[in-house]
């Protein structure tokens, strides 16, 4: 009387089984929690009616079971009342033994916890929400780095092109006027030798100083280099400006093919033969492209992001690589362009490198993230390449490495985007 007293009176859902899932007993708690009226005789009556689908598998294949074997288990199941209402609970089972070790019959303890599962859920989505206020976060800060960075490279190329061009262009405007008053000179020099072909000494110890013969034979090939290194610089700048496209900030129509011979000649310097490695090879394999509608700086600025690490990974490379290994198997680069379809184009820049590690492939677009030491990578290079990819041009950006191919990174966009 005194037990049963005890169980009438706690709150949690107390009730007895025989081993055949035929009800014995349940409290009051249990009755209100089930709806059932309190003189309503239950003895006898299947449990199966007031579990869940769901649960059924959790208490037969699991609970009980366990329970048989060990006396006890407890876990998280549900309920259900008379009047349909479905009921997070958290459960203990106990299986009571004869004296000879035999289950005799199962009793059980069960707790509502729906307030729990409803804090739970609102933890959760508070965590949700607090993740996706961190991501819009990060992509703030992307956006806000991005274009510090273009509107820093923007100004730099500005100024550059700015200095450089004003005493190139008056070097270059001057060169085509220089040639001809040097040819007037030399001209006039072999009508005076014509004419008068007995120089007096003083002349002719000068003429023999100076090399005559050779000074007229090499100053039109010193103007003609003059000529080729102004070209050269003008080419630069155009390629400094091609590549920024300060000119260009909206998104039009562009020659895909000259923004990426643009990068390679602005990382010209990193493709030249140095004293510890050959020239790195660059296969261009071009396609014919339509004209294609594009931000054309922020795609030239991923194209030098894939180049760069391209570069990278082979310097790296090539440093554990003797003179002969590099001779035979040099660095290489290869840009390949195609049309993929009637809407797409697509940009493969391929290096013959030693890969990138799977454990890092699927971290290398991730903010941040970086294997290069620090002061050397900032970890947003291909961050802000996939964004600018994705979503400001609604294309895709793959990669693709093996220690045995390298690492291939396939850029693939619209070429139309229905600009008026």
């Amino acid at each position: 009387a005194r037990l049963l007293a005890i169980l009438e009176a706690t709150s949690d859902l107390v009730a007895i089984a025989d081993m055949q899932g035929r009800q014995q007993y349940i409290n009051a708690a249990g009755r209100r929690m089930f709806e059932i009226p309190i003189d309503e005789n239950i003895v006898g009556l299947p449990l199966a009616p007031l579990l869940p689908d769901w649960v059924k598998p959790i208490i037969l294949e699991e609970g009980i079971p366990t329970a048989i074997k060990e006396g006890i288990w407890q876990g998280e199941a549900g309920i259900i009342s008379r009047t349909g209402r479905e009921i997070p609970v958290s459960q203990v089972i106990i299986a009571h033994q004869t004296s000879d070790g035999s289950p005799e019959y199962l009793s059980t303890i069960i707790r509502d916890i729906t307030a729990q599962k409803q804090t739970e859920e609102t933890l959760q989505e508070n965590a949700q929400q607090l993740e996706a206020a961190l991501q819009e976060l990060q992509q703030t800060q992307l956006h806000m780095i991005q274009s510090e960075k273009m509107s820093s490279l923007g100004q730099l190329v500005a100024g550059v092109a700015h200095e450089i061009n004003n005493p190139v262009s008056f070097i270059y405007g001057n060169l085509a006027p220089l040639e001809q008053y040097t040819q007037d000179l030399l001209h006039l020099i072999a009508l005076y030798q014509q004419h008068l072909p007995e120089p007096t000494p003083t002349i002719a110890t000068a003429i023999e100083d100076i090399d005559l013969a050779f000074l007229k034979a090499d100053l039109p090939k010193m103007m003609d280099s003059m000529g080729m290194g102004a070209e050269r610089i003008r080419e630069i700048v155009g390629s400094l400006r091609t590549f920024s496209r300060l000119d260009e900030a909206a998104c039009k129509a562009v020659d895909i093919h000259q923004g990426i011979d643009s990068s390679l000649i602005i990382l010209e310097h990193r493709l030249r033969a140095t004293d510890s490695r050959p020239t790195v090879q660059v296969v261009k394999q071009y396609g014919d492209l339509p004209m294609v509608e594009c931000f054309a700086g922020q795609l030239n600025q991923v194209i030098m992001n894939i180049l760069v690490n391209a570069l990278d990974a082979l310097d790296e490379r090539d440093q554990g690589r003797t003179s002969d290994e590099m001779h035979q198997a040099p660095s290489k680069i290869t840009i390949i362009t195609h049309q993929s379809d009637d809407e797409h184009i697509s940009i493969c820049i391929t290096d013959n490198g030693p890969g990138i590690p799977e454990t890092i492939q699927t971290h290398i677009f991730d903010p941040f993230f970086t294997t290069k030491p620090i002061g050397q990578g900032t970890g947003l290079g291909m961050s802000l390449s996939y964004q600018i990819i994705t979503e400001n041009h609604g294309g895709t950006l793959k990669c693709v490495s093996t220690p045995a191919t390298g690492t291939s990174f396939t850029i693939e966009i619209p070429y139309s985007r229905g600009l008026s």
